[in-house]
């Protein structure tokens, strides 16, 4: 990458960018999935009991659903920059948002528990 022109650094940096664009779409994807089905789970009440547990059902599954989107667009990511990288830099950035992809799984995941301990044994 040493005989690169300015040109195609450019091109590159540009496609780096799209890139984490791109990574920013899938986490706000992912994060919005896990707020409704938390919303399902905790903002609307039912008076039926099977009701209830038909939503948080759903509540579950469109949350594990965006932890799912959250995983998917972190390796999209990856992969894309790993196949643009040709520097060390690509490799520190790919820590940095394997960090914040497992740092909001994680975090997800633990809402995710405290707000359906109870959701199966309350009528």
């Amino acid at each position: 990458m040493q005989n690169e022109t300015l040109q195609e650094t450019l091109a590159r940096l540009r496609t780096t960018l799209a890139i984490e664009r791109t990574f920013a779409a899938w986490i706000r994807t992912g994060l919005a999935s896990i707020g409704g089905g938390l919303a399902i789970i905790k903002l609307i009440p039912f008076r039926n009991y099977s009701n209830q547990l038909i939503a948080n059902i759903i509540g579950i599954l469109l949350a594990i659903w965006g932890i799912s989107v959250i995983i998917i667009g972190f390796l999209n990511y990856k992969h894309l920059a790993k196949e643009i990288s040709g520097t060390h830099n690509q490799d520190r950035l790919i820590r940095r948002f394997t960090v914040i992809t497992l740092s909001i799984i994680l975090i997800g995941l633990l809402i995710l528990f405290i707000s359906t301990r109870h959701a199966f044994f309350t009528k």
